[in-house]
C-alpha cells in the first residue's frame, strides 16, 4: 500500500490513504473469519522508517510486520498510518513484495501481491523499469498480481493513460493479472463471500431397466455456511498469575422431573406413544434402520411435466446430474433428448449412502441454458405424510366481483413490477442483485460486522445495522418509479379497509355482548316496577330491602360484577328500587337510579330516611363484597391438589370452581407446577389450569411444600428448594392470615 507521493513536489492524498485503510482492514476480517489460516504481510511504498535489517533492502518501501494470520492488532497497526513525503514507486513495492514473499514463504502455496497505488509516476522513472522483467519476476516465484487504481483503466485508450498505467496494463496482460478501481474493490470486499471451494462429485450407476449408465451428481447450490457457534469463556483467578479466560464445556446431565440426576448408564432410551413408554436398545434400534439398502439411483418411470408442478418441490437445493466419463454420455444425452421431446420427468428412487432411507426425486431435463451444459435437474418429491394440500379458493368467484378497471390496474402493477433483462438497458445493474447467487446474505453480513466492532470496542454499543445492508433490501429506485403511478390508481379503485387483529375484535365482540347482557337486568327491573303497585311497611326487615344477583356474562373476562337491588318505601307507600353495581375488578360503583312511579314532591324527612336505608345496603354490600373477594380467591388459590400415591402429579380444575365440594380438577405433571418461578407467562403460553393457578404464589408454595415432603434433607436425594423458598411467607402478607392483635 502507497503511503507516500509518486512524484516530486506533490502532496500526498489522504483520501487515497483511506481507501486503501477500508479495503485492507475489510480483507483481513475476512482472513480472520472466513479463511483463519490464510497469512499476510503488509508492504508500506513511501515509508519514512529505515532500518538496517529491513527484509525488502530498500529505504522507501518496508515491510510492516512479519508473515502472519489475520489477526485485530495488524488492523490496528494499518489504521494508525499517517500519509508521509516519501517518494516510491509501485516497480519497486513489486521487487521489495517478491524479495519479502522469499523471505517468509517457504512452503509451497498460493501466492498473491495485492497493488493500491495511483499509479502516476514520472516518465522518467517509468522508463527504467520493462514489462518483460517484472513478468519474469513474478512468474518465476509462481506470484500472482492484482492491482487497484483510481482510473477505470479497461475503458481508457492506451493513448490516454499515464505511462505507469500502460506499464502496469502490459504486465496484468502477460501475466493474466486482475486491475480493480477503489471503488470496485472496496464494493466487493465489504461483503464477506464464502470461498470458493471445488465441489465434491457423488458418483452412482443410474439403472434405466437393464441399462446401467455411470453418472456424477454436482450440487447446483451448495450449502449454506452456518455462522460461527458462541464459545463460553470463564475467567480464572489466581493469587500470584492475573486473571485468564479459558473456554467452558457443557457437561450434558439428565434428570427426571424431582431433579434427580441419573447417569448414562441408566438411561433406558425410547419412545412414548399411548402413554406408554416404549423402550429400544441400541440393537433395536439397528433393526429399525434398513440393511440391505445399497447405493443407488434407480428410474422408476416417466410422467408428463405438468404432473409435477412447483408445489410438489421438497428439495432445499438441486443436483446437476450428468455422464461421469465420455463412454457414458452417448446414452445420457440420448436419453436427455428423448425427455426433451416427450416433454417428460423421471420419477428416480435415491439412496444417497449404504444403509439409509430412499427418497423419491424427479429429474428434469436443462438444454439450450447459456453457459451450461446439458444435463438433469434433480429435485425431490415428498412422500404422503410430508405434503400438507392446500385448499384453493376458487378464482373465478373473486375474479367476477372486479370492475374492469380494477383488473386493468392490477394488470399494470404486475407490468411495473417487472425487472428488465435487456441487456443494454440501463437498470440492468440494479436488478441484478436478486439473481440466484448474487446478493450476499445482510443478516450475516451484519453478524460480522458486530463482531469486528466488538472486537475493537469491547466497552460501546453494538452498532446499528450499516445503510448499506439496508439498501441490499430496498426496491430498486426506477421500480418504485413505475409503481408509484399505478398504486395511487389502485388505491383510488379499491376501498382498503384496515382490520383489528383477530385477537382483539373478538374481546371487542366480547364486550360489546357483555354491554348487551349489562341492560338486561335494568330492562327486567322497569318491567317489575311497573307490576309492581303494592306498599310495604317502612320498618320491614333490612334483609329485605336487599336482594343479590352475580353478573355472569362477564366472567369469561376474569371480572366479577355484583348487582344489588335495593327496594325502598317511604310513608306513602310509594316503592322505589336502586340497582347498585359493583365492578370487583376496578372497585368502581356505578349507581343508577330509577324514577319513581310518581312524580309528587317528597318532604326532607323522606328524603333522610331514604339516604339512611340506602347507607345501610350500601355498607352491607360492601361487607359481602368483600366476603366474595376473600372466599373466590381462597378457592382459586387452593384449587390445587397432591395425592401422595401419585406423586408424579398433581391436580388442578380446568373450568372455574364453584366451591370444594363441586370441584372438577385433572392431572398435570408436576414439573409443571410453579414452572415460571414467579416469572412473567408468556403471551404464547397454553395454560395447564384455570386461570393460571399454577403459577401463582400460593401454587409455587405448594410446591416447595411436596417437594420438600417428598425429598427431605438429609434424604439421598434432598431437594434443592432455594429458589421457591422465597414465596414461604405468602400467607403472612394476606388479610385473612393475620393474628387478632396484629395491625
Amino acid at each position: 500500500m502507497n503511503v507516500g507521493i509518486v512524484q516530486p513536489g506533490t502532496q500526498s492524498n489522504s483520501q487515497l490513504l483511506d481507501n486503501e485503510k477500508f479495503i485492507l482492514k475489510h480483507i483481513i476480517q475476512k482472513k480472520i473469519f472466513l479463511r483463519p489460516k490464510d497469512e499476510m504481510g503488509v508492504i508500506l511504498m513511501g515509508s519514512d522508517s529505515s532500518t538496517s535489517d529491513s527484509i525488502t533492502g530498500l529505504d522507501n518501501a518496508q515491510e510492516l510486520c512479519n508473515m502472519q494470520i489475520g489477526n485485530w492488532n495488524l488492523i490496528k497497526s494499518i489504521e494508525k498510518l499517517q500519509p508521509t513525503n516519501q517518494i516510491c514507486s509501485w516497480m519497486d513495492a513489486i521487487y521489495a513484495a517478491v524479495e519479502y514473499i522469499k523471505h517468509e514463504c517457504v512452503d509451497k502455496c498460493e501466492r498473491k501481491i495485492i497493488l493500491l497505488s495511483s499509479f502516476n509516476e514520472e516518465e522518467n522513472v517509468v522508463d527504467q523499469f520493462q514489462a518483460k522483467e517484472i513478468t519474469q519476476i513474478l512468474n518465476s516465484e509462481a506470484i500472482s498480481l492484482i492491482a487497484i487504481g483510481e482510473r477505470a483503466l479497461h475503458d481508457i485508450n492506451e493513448d490516454f493513460q499515464t505511462p505507469s498505467e500502460a506499464l502496469l496494463m502490459k504486465v496484468l496482460e502477460q501475466i493474466n493479472g486482475q486491475y480493480l478501481t477503489f471503488e470496485h474493490a472496496m464494493s466487493d470486499v465489504r461483503f464477506y463471500k464464502r470461498p470458493s471451494t471445488k465441489p465434491a462429485p457423488w458418483h452412482c450407476l443410474m439403472e434405466l431397466g437393464e441399462l446401467r449408465i455411470p453418472i456424477v451428481g454436482i450440487a447446483k447450490m451448495p450449502k449454506e455456511m452456518k455462522l460461527p457457534k458462541m464459545v463460553l469463556m470463564g475467567k480464572t483467578s489466581m493469587s500470584n498469575t492475573p486473571d485468564k479466560e479459558v473456554p467452558i464445556k457443557s457437561v450434558a446431565q439428565w434428570m427426571d422431573n424431582n431433579r434427580t440426576i441419573h447417569t448414562d448408564e441408566d438411561i433406558i432410551r425410547g419412545y412414548v406413544y399411548g402413554g406408554k413408554a416404549i423402550p429400544v436398545s441400541d440393537e433395536a434400534k439397528k433393526a429399525m434402520t434398513p440393511k440391505n439398502n445399497q447405493k443407488s439411483y434407480k428410474i422408476h418411470g416417466f410422467t408428463m411435466r405438468e404432473n409435477i408442478p412447483m408445489e410438489y418441490w421438497l428439495s432445499d437445493g438441486s443436483y446437476v446430474i450428468l455422464p461421469a466419463n465420455e463412454i457414458a454420455s452417448t446414452p445420457f444425452y440420448s436419453l436427455v433428448q428423448a425427455m426433451v421431446e416427450k416433454n417428460v420427468v423421471a420419477i428416480v428412487e435415491k439412496v444417497y449412502r449404504a444403509n439409509t432411507e430412499a427418497n423419491m426425486m424427479a429429474l428434469f431435463p436443462s438444454v439450450d441454458v447459456e453457459n451450461e451444459p446439458w444435463c438433469l435437474i434433480e429435485i425431490g418429491l415428498p412422500f404422503e405424510q410430508d405434503y400438507g394440500a392446500i385448499t384453493q379458493k376458487p378464482l373465478k368467484g373473486v375474479m367476477n366481483q372486479l370492475s374492469q378497471k380494477q383488473d386493468d390496474a392490477m394488470d399494470d402493477l404486475l407490468r411495473s413490477l417487472e425487472l428488465p433483462d435487456a441487456a443494454d438497458d440501463d437498470t440492468t445493474n440494479s436488478s441484478q442483485k436478486y439473481l440466484p447467487g448474487y446478493m450476499p446474505n445482510p443478516g450475516t453480513q451484519h453478524m460480522w460486522d458486530v463482531l469486528a466492532a466488538r472486537a475493537f470496542n469491547p466497552d460501546k454499543p453494538l452498532p446499528p445495522i450499516a445503510d448499506d445492508l439496508l439498501n441490499l433490501l430496498e426496491q430498486p429506485e426506477f421500480i418504485k418509479a413505475k409503481c408509484k403511478p399505478v398504486t395511487e390508481k389502485i388505491n383510488n379503485l379499491f376501498f382498503l379497509e384496515k382490520q383489528k387483529p383477530l385477537r382483539k375484535r373478538k374481546i371487542q365482540e366480547d364486550d360489546n355482548k357483555s354491554d348487551v347482557n349489562d341492560d338486561a337486568p335494568m330492562t327486567q327491573i322497569a318491567k317489575e316496577e311497573k307490576r309492581d303497585t303494592g306498599n310495604n311497611d317502612a320498618s320491614e326487615d333490612i334483609s329485605d330491602l336487599c336482594s343479590f344477583d352475580f353478573d355472569p356474562s362477564l366472567e369469561k373476562h376474569g371480572w366479577l360484577r355484583l348487582n344489588i337491588l335495593l327496594s325502598l318505601s317511604d310513608k306513602t307507600g310509594r316503592v322505589r328500587r336502586i340497582l347498585h353495581s359493583v365492578n370487583l375488578t376496578t372497585r368502581q360503583r356505578v349507581t343508577n337510579g330509577i324514577s319513581s312511579l310518581e312524580n309528587d314532591p317528597e318532604s326532607f324527612l323522606e328524603r333522610s330516611s331514604r339516604s339512611r336505608n340506602i347507607y345501610v345496603c350500601s355498607l352491607l354490600v360492601a361487607l359481602a363484597t368483600l366476603l366474595v373477594v376473600v372466599q373466590c380467591g381462597d378457592i382459586m388459590r387452593k384449587s390445587i391438589v397432591f395425592d401422595k400415591n401419585t406423586p408424579d402429579v398433581f391436580y388442578c380444575p380446568q373450568h372455574k370452581p364453584i366451591g370444594f365440594e363441586k370441584m372438577l380438577v385433572k392431572a398435570r405433571p408436576l414439573s409443571r407446577l410453579c414452572q415460571f418461578e414467579g416469572r412473567p407467562i408468556p403471551e404464547d403460553y397454553k395454560s395447564d389450569c384455570y386461570n393460571d393457578v399454577d403459577e401463582t404464589e400460593y401454587a409455587c408454595k405448594e410446591k416447595y411444600r411436596i417437594m420438600m415432603r417428598l425429598h427431605p434433607p438429609g434424604s439421598n436425594t434432598p431437594y434443592n428448594g432455594t429458589r421457591l423458598s422465597k414465596f414461604l411467607a405468602f400467607d403472612k402478607d394476606l388479610p385473612y392470615a393475620r393474628k387478632k392483635n396484629q395491625v
